[in-house]
């Protein structure tokens, strides 16, 4: 029967692709956004990567702000999104995230292999030789396809017990809200003094959690490329659209590593080159975090959903 029902499917992309299955949230946040424009006017967006997917509530905002804030999420994505909606309603704010993996020397010939600069789902909103650069490298056989329809559908034994002992991650992902909040929170806040000391030690750690700055910084050269940034910056420019530009908290474990790795002074001509162009920039990345009585990162890049809160209210302040 399932191998069955797998054939019927082969033809049908929305259910067979790979990333349909493990990027729920991007098309059902796509769907919300379409839902979303019926009913307004004019709206305000959220657009970036995880870091401010998770950092900032769209519903404290206000009615007209919708986060469509996705994994790795890169800013030449947010122009082929802005592009594809310019002419179907009217923005008037744009509050995006800045990454160090948006300005690459190129996201097709320095693709990482690990598919960290990546999203990969925007293909939706035009194809070309970066939107489906992910898919093309990820083409799976039909046994593989048909084991994706299996794991949708069918719950094993290993993962039914990874949900009772909360340690399948992908339940913490979801869209939470219509206005497209998809922000971990049941992401568990972790004490980084403690445990950068045990990682010190040589205990095991997730591979994730003290490892970001490499991951972010991968492909990206001395001299940052500007060119994806240009296009996005023109384009709302263009359309007349408030377009501030953010950095969210970082923990001081990215900032060591930053400076121990040099990577420092790349962020430092990213800023600089923001700056040159007279863009709006908010940089939030040294927000001082060890006054708030509760451990804000759940990683040494990525807030907790109570950090959230309180981030949103400091960002809500702003306008």
């Amino acid at each position: 029967i399932l191998l069955f029902t797998g054939i019927i499917l082969l033809d049908n992309d929305f259910l067979i692709e790979k990333y349909r299955f493990t990027n729920k949230v991007f098309f059902k946040k796509a769907s919300y956004f379409s839902d979303f424009i019926k009913e307004k006017e004019n709206v305000n967006l959220i657009l970036g990567s995880s870091v401010i997917e998770d950092a900032i509530i769209p519903d404290s905002l206000g009615g007209k702000w919708f986060s469509f804030t996705n994994e790795f999420q890169n800013i030449y994505e947010s122009y082929k999104f802005l592009d594809f909606y310019k002419d179907s309603v009217k923005i008037d704010t744009i509050l995006i995230g800045i990454t160090p993996f948006d300005f690459p020397k190129s996201f097709v010939n320095h693709y990482s292999t690990d598919g960290r600069s990546l999203n990969g789902g925007f293909y939706i909103f035009g194809e070309d030789s970066i939107t489906t650069l992910k898919r093309e490298r990820n083409k799976i056989s039909i046994k593989r396809k048909i084991q994706l329809i299996k794991d949708e559908y069918f719950v094993n034994i290993n993962q039914l017990l990874k949900i009772i002992t909360n340690q399948n991650f992908s339940y913490l992902y979801a869209v939470w809200s219509k206005q497209g909040f998809s922000g971990r929170i049941n992401a568990t806040s972790r004490d980084l003094d403690k445990l950068f000391i045990e990682f010190s030690q040589g205990k095991d750690m997730p591979g994730s959690l003290f490892n970001r700055h490499n991951q972010y910084f991968k492909d990206v050269q001395s001299d940052p490329n500007f060119y994806y940034f240009n296009l996005f910056h023109s384009l709302s420019k263009s359309l007349d659209i408030e377009t501030i530009y953010l950095l969210t908290p970082k923990s001081k474990y990215y900032h060591r590593a930053l400076n121990q790795k040099g990577f420092d002074k790349i962020m430092d001509k990213i800023l600089n080159g923001i700056k040159i162009k007279e863009a709006t920039l908010w940089n939030y990345e040294k927000l001082e975090t060890d006054t708030f009585g509760f451990h804000f990162f759940w990683d040494e890049t990525h807030i907790t959903h109570d950090a959230a809160k309180v981030f949103s209210k400091v960002i809500d302040k702003q306008f």
